[in-house]
């Protein structure tokens, strides 16, 4: 097959994208060229052959068009043939187009990916309801914070990207465009339009990531939390104890409708201290967050700060699950069970790296923390924890209705048997009556 100029390519798919051409003329970002490595993608010699002819006509009429006026006058049939420049230019037009359809039906007649980008709408609509939440933005950002890849294309936008009639499936589906993960990759212009794309009153899933000792890019990310925070349904905000503790204390908007709030804790390179060590959070109150369901504090650096708009702090009685998961053993009671205390309608409880007591007497702690911590409707704990770490602090929760329980590592059975007190010495019992007849050596007959 003839090459194309870098020209040539560029505006070939370019007008494949946006359809611009005659027939299902798609193709897929990843594909740059008409060529593939794949044997069943590499037309036959016949087209090859058609297309050599068709560009070196094209070459011919290049050239005769191009004839300068001395040639011309020495060739008198020639001269004619140039006053007919514009007859030329359009059946050098036709000549391109003909060549251009050649190539791309050739190419993509045999394309493995060709029949999905000729899938019916609405089946490519049902496709992204249906796997809307694998279609979900994702970043580098949350493993990484210090170093990832800005240009990183969220898969959104890879699918909107195929071919027109995919982009314009792809913006009227809602459900692809709820979840943002806002960090220093997404711009305040895409930021608009992936609001606007899904829906001006659906609910919105965001994902704020804090770029370390960047406050302007703080100030833009708490600005957007105050602005949304009436649609937001899940909020995690991801970054150091700095810009942690810098959302928690300057997020003054109620969210009515949120449903699940974390907060995960990492390592980033800020030159910027706070007031103490460890991990803030915004408090799940109830005045700020009367639906929330969900709470969890992820790879924690004790100890555990939970902030608040107010001065009173009460916690939202529909909480239903808390998660508290350290990054090392937190013997940071004090808030942990002001927090537990707080959530008596809980139906899920993970720990990790939680403790409250390290082989000392539990009646030391169960004094210190008063009566013990009812939580009456709990149905699974998990815990997980250390081996130096004292698991006797289970006696202080009361769970009436704890039907799951899931322990790590093994052993905590040893500890419950070592600390479980011996069994009391049975009661002596008085004596049988003995039958007089039987001191004689009588028995009874069976």
């Amino acid at each position: 097959m003839s090459t194309l100029s870098e020209q040539e390519l560029a505006t070939h798919f370019r007008s494949m994208k946006e359809g611009g051409l005659d027939g299902p003329l798609d193709l897929a970002p990843w594909q740059t060229s008409y060529s593939s490595p794949r044997d069943e993608c590499t037309p036959c010699p016949s087209v090859d052959i058609l297309a050599d002819h068709l560009s070196h006509t094209i070459s011919t009429l290049e050239a005769i068009r191009n004839t300068t006026p001395v040639t011309a006058g020495v060739f008198p049939r020639l001269s004619a043939i140039s006053n007919a420049s514009t007859e030329f230019t359009q059946v050098e037009h036709d000549y391109q187009t003909a060549l251009h359809q050649l190539r791309s039906h050739a190419f993509l007649a045999t394309a493995p990916t060709a029949p999905v980008t000729r899938l019916p709408e609405h089946v490519l609509a049902l496709i992204f309801s249906y796997v809307k939440s694998a279609l979900r933005h994702t970043s580098s950002s949350l493993y990484d914070i210090d170093d990832y890849d800005t240009d990183e294309r969220p898969s959104q936008i890879s699918c909107a990207s195929v071919c027109q009639r995919w982009r314009n499936v792809a913006h009227q589906e809602p459900s692809l465009w709820n979840h943002i993960i806002y960090d220093a990759g997404l711009s305040s212009d895409a930021l608009s339009t992936w609001l606007r794309r899904s829906g001006s009153s659906a609910s919105v899933d965001l994902t704020l990531v804090g770029l370390p000792g960047n406050w302007r890019s703080w100030e833009q990310q708490l600005r957007f939390l105050n602005n949304i925070s009436g649609r937001l349904r899940t909020v995690v905000l991801v970054g150091h104890c700095r810009f942690l503790h810098y959302m928690a204390q300057h997020w003054l908007t109620p969210a009515s409708g949120l449903k699940e709030l974390g907060f995960e804790h990492t390592k980033g390179r800020c030159r910027y201290k706070t007031p103490t060590k460890g991990t803030y959070a915004r408090a799940p109150t109830s005045d700020a967050f009367p639906v929330l369901r969900e709470f969890k504090v992820s790879n924690a650096h004790p100890p555990l700060s939970l902030l608040s708009a107010v001065d009173y702090v009460q916690i939202s009685n529909n909480l239903r699950e808390l998660t508290l998961e350290f990054r090392r053993t937190s013997s940071d009671s004090d808030a942990i069970l002001k927090l537990l205390r707080s959530c008596p309608n809980l139906h899920v409880l993970v720990m990790s790296d939680v403790c409250f007591c390290t082989k000392v007497d539990v009646q030391d702690t169960a004094d210190s923390i008063g009566s013990p911590i009812t939580l009456a409707i709990l149905k699974k704990l998990s815990v997980s924890q250390s081996h130096a770490v004292c698991w006797r602090w289970l006696n202080l929760l009361d769970v009436p209705s704890l039907q799951r329980v899931v322990m790590y590592p093994r052993g905590w059975e040893q500890w419950l048997a070592q600390w479980r007190p011996a069994p009391p010495a049975p009661i002596p019992q008085p004596p049988k009556p003995v039958h007089p007849l039987s001191l004689m050596g009588f028995t009874r007959r069976r």
